[in-house]
């Protein structure tokens, strides 16, 4: 009985020893497991802050997207409307000196005509001048005037050229 004795006596003690492994592998795993669930839970807080953080960062740079909008959309506004003052003052320039030109013209034919009616009045005048003095060569010749001497001295002293020429 001895053996059996022995026998159980070792068995109890590998029992004994396989009970505290056991435990012992329980613990750690239990440790692995507890270990596993707080990196896991670090994990989950970890994505959770990066998570917020992207959510954060992409709601700061719409913020500064719709502020750069803003900005541009004034900006591009304001050149407009400098564009639309500039196009305005260009237009009201362009009349004005459509109307200048215009008046120019205007006054330049003005001119024109009373020039074209002094010209037409100093040649009737100079006109009604040389057919008189064609007429009093005439009387003067009918009179006797180149005969008598009277033509030399009176060529002589410039009167009458037209009647001097006439004569010849």
């Amino acid at each position: 009985m001895q053996t059996t004795a022995g026998a159980d006596k070792e068995a109890a003690t590998q029992r004994a020893a396989a009970e505290e492994n056991l435990v012992a592998a329980r613990d750690h795993a239990e440790r692995l497991v507890s270990d596993a669930r707080d990196q896991v839970a670090e994990l989950t807080a970890l994505a959770a802050q990066d998570r917020e953080a992207t959510s954060t960062a992409v709601t700061e740079l719409r913020r500064l997207a719709e502020d750069d909008l803003t900005e541009i959309s004034t900006l591009v506004k304001e050149r407009r409307e400098e564009a639309g003052a500039i196009l305005a003052r260009a237009q009201e320039q362009a009349e004005q000196l459509v109307t200048a030109a215009q008046r120019e013209v205007e006054q330049a034919s003005e001119r024109f005509e009373k020039r074209a009616q002094t010209a037409a009045v100093q040649c009737d005048t100079r006109r009604a001048e040389a057919e008189q003095l064609y007429t009093d060569a005439v009387k003067a010749a009918d009179v006797g005037l180149a005969a008598s001497g009277e033509y030399e001295l009176a060529r002589m002293v410039g009167i009458n050229q037209y009647v001097a020429w006439r004569v010849r």
